[in-house]
């Protein structure tokens, strides 16, 4: 298991700054017995930054399976066909355990938010995600209540809301 807040030496800050544009952070956290914070860390402080042929290669990283190609984004998929609803952090570790790195992870699950695929909700970190197809129509998920049709619906029949609209009223009076 790797130290918490260990202090960098020479000899470790040399390799971080050889390797870190081109090697997944969790390998070099692992060859340091670092943790992949310590190292994303240390290298923001540092200004080290990943070379552009890495990116493209974690944005369309494939690992070989017995049955073909799977890239991050249909691991994540079919994860979530099976188990339905489940936290992006398990998404994560289920997608880790397939080869990729977090940051293919990552960088599928926010992919497939974006182009409407997976819907997610929750808190910072600890976010609720499941497949869009299949979900009601009319039912809007969002993490505010600005724009949920539920959320406008309760605001309309709730009681402790109208009172506290009408107090908002004298208030303002």
């Amino acid at each position: 298991m790797p130290k918490k807040y260990s202090l960098w030496t020479r000899q470790e800050t040399e390799l971080l700054s050889h390797d870190y544009s081109d090697l997944p952070n969790d390998l070099i956290a692992a060859m340091l017995g670092k943790t992949r914070q310590g190292i994303e860390g240390k290298a923001r402080s540092m200004g080290l930054k990943k070379s552009p042929a890495f990116l493209r290669q974690m944005r369309n990283l494939t690992i070989q399976k017995t049955d073909g190609s799977m890239t991050a984004r249909q691991a994540i998929e079919d994860h979530l066909s099976d188990v339905r609803r489940t936290t992006s952090n398990q998404i994560h570790s289920h997608v880790e355990s397939l080869g990729f790195s977090r940051n293919a992870s990552q960088l599928a699950l926010m992919k497939l938010v974006s182009d409407g695929v997976v819907r997610r909700s929750g808190e910072h970190k600890s976010f609720e995600c499941w497949l869009s197809e299949g979900e009601p129509e009319g039912l809007v998920f969002n993490v505010g209540t600005s724009g949920n049709r539920i959320f406008e619906q309760c605001r309309a029949t709730c009681r402790i809301l109208q009172v506290d609209r009408l107090l908002a009223q004298v208030r303002s009076a």
